[in-house]
């Protein structure tokens, strides 16, 4: 059943974890320069520039980067059946509901984290069908 986790399910117990453990309220609206907000590094480029990396930044390159790593495990692993498709279907509906129930998540940094349960949910759907009708190897 582990191996059927979505990789989204971790970002969304992330995001929920990481809200509680900045000082942000979960069932109130995000605070500016609190929670996500709060920066974690600022390194100085070779430019002279010294972009900000933000909590909610860093979250959103963890939840792209444990995205790719599903869709290769999707592509190149041995799960056969829809189960892995319709769970991470579910994480997608659960981010949805989520996103639009509580106020925590009413925010640009859970949208884009929704869009990246729906692009996982869709192509490890996509990929899911296109191996079942390829048929056994």
């Amino acid at each position: 059943m582990l191996r059927w986790f979505p990789a989204s399910g971790v970002s969304l117990i992330a995001f929920v974890a990481g809200s509680l453990l900045l000082g942000g309220s979960f069932t109130g609206p995000p605070r500016p320069g609190t929670g996500w907000d709060t920066k974690v590094l600022s390194p100085p480029l070779l430019s002279g520039a010294e972009p900000i990396l933000t909590a909610g930044t860093v979250l959103l390159i963890a939840a792209m980067a444990i995205c790719f790593v599903a869709i290769v495990r999707a592509a190149h692993g041995s799960q056969a059946g829809l189960q892995p498709s319709i769970v991470a279907v579910i994480a997608f509906g659960v981010h949805v509901i989520a996103f639009l129930a509580l106020p925590a998540a009413g925010s640009s940094l859970f949208l884009l984290l929704t869009v990246i349960a729906l692009l996982e949910a869709l192509s490890i759907t996509v990929i899911g069908a296109a191996r079942a009708s390829a048929g056994p190897a």
